[in-house]
């Protein structure tokens, strides 16, 4: 006989086929359903609020997303999974906001920390923990880097959040966590094995579905990083304008380029200008050509 948590989760589930589909406010009305069934347990409670929170902050909505992780946090019956979904959307809650970093990278080390141990059980929560564990990792990366901290050793995180990724069978999670792997090594200058983990990048999204032109083009950003910093200025040249050309266009404009921000914040300020501006100081190439030619909206950036 079917349970009350399990319906309850069933409900998730069917709840989360929207939240992949971006129809944010009919997930949450499955979600706030699935809360009203009687007798579900407090840890199933918890795990709804999460996805509560998931589908309030990713239009916006933090207060409301807040709110459902205070709510999940006052439920005291609560399993190591629970505890790890409901940490999982604060530290996006504070990272999107861009307050409390520290906090927030104490939560998703935290978090990375109880997945770790999930994972080495048997049973539907480590199943559930191998296909978060990944994406743990690649926040407790960003996070770090973040903040400038070097304490927590990311690289075999993000080695492992590879592994796991393959035995789920999630080729962007692969994907995110070999391009922070790049990332780490880029800081270490180790450029070779940068070159290596973003050429594997590469490779794992012939195999993902969906829309995957935003992840190529934020490849091309880290190749022109890297061909920065090689001196290999054409090469740099080619994949930062190739870049900033898709971000001028009519489908990134209703979702990717969102996330460039302003001159001072976001993709823009912190990756995008400093390539750029480092690009014309070299003396070596002619100004980005292809940059000039932009519409004023996107231009004027680069003025």
């Amino acid at each position: 006989m079917v349970t009350i948590d399990e319906l309850a989760l069933q409900a998730e589930k069917v709840g989360f086929g929207f939240r992949r589909r971006r129809e944010f406010a009919a997930a949450e009305q499955i979600y706030l359903g699935a809360l009203e069934a009687q007798n579900i347990s407090e840890n199933v409670q918890a795990r709804i609020l999460a996805r509560i929170a998931d589908v309030r902050r990713l239009p916006g909505d933090f207060v409301g997303a807040q709110e459902a992780i205070d709510s999940g946090y006052e439920l005291t019956d609560l399993t190591g999974l629970a505890y790890a979904m409901l940490g999982d959307q604060q530290f996006l809650i504070w990272e999107a906001q861009d307050i409390n970093q520290d906090d927030a990278l104490n939560v998703i080390s935290g978090v990375v920390g109880l997945l770790d141990d999930l994972i080495e059980e048997d049973g539907e929560d480590a199943s559930m923990a191998k296909a978060l564990y990944s994406g743990a990792c690649n926040k407790l990366a960003r996070g770090a880097m973040t903040v400038g901290n070097s304490e927590y050793s990311v690289i075999p995180l993000l080695e492992k959040a590879v592994q796991m990724a393959e035995e789920v069978g999630n080729p962007v999670s692969s994907y995110n966590a070999l391009m922070n792997l790049g990332k780490m090594y880029m800081l270490e200058e180790n450029f070779v094995k940068a070159d290596s983990a973003y050429e594997e990048a590469e490779e794992r999204l012939t195999f993902a579905e969906g829309d995957v032109e935003p992840h190529h083009k934020t490849l091309s950003l880290h190749l022109a990083w890297l061909g920065l910093s090689e001196g290999d200025y054409s090469s740099a040249e080619a994949h930062l304008t190739e870049f900033v050309v898709w971000a001028n266009t009519d489908k990134a404009e209703e979702g990717y380029l969102r996330s460039l921000g302003s001159p001072k914040k976001g993709v823009f300020g912190k990756f995008v200008k400093p390539l750029y501006d480092s690009l014309v100081a070299s003396g070596e190439m002619e100004a980005i050509r292809g940059m000039k030619t932009l519409d004023p909206k996107m231009a004027s950036y680069f003025a």
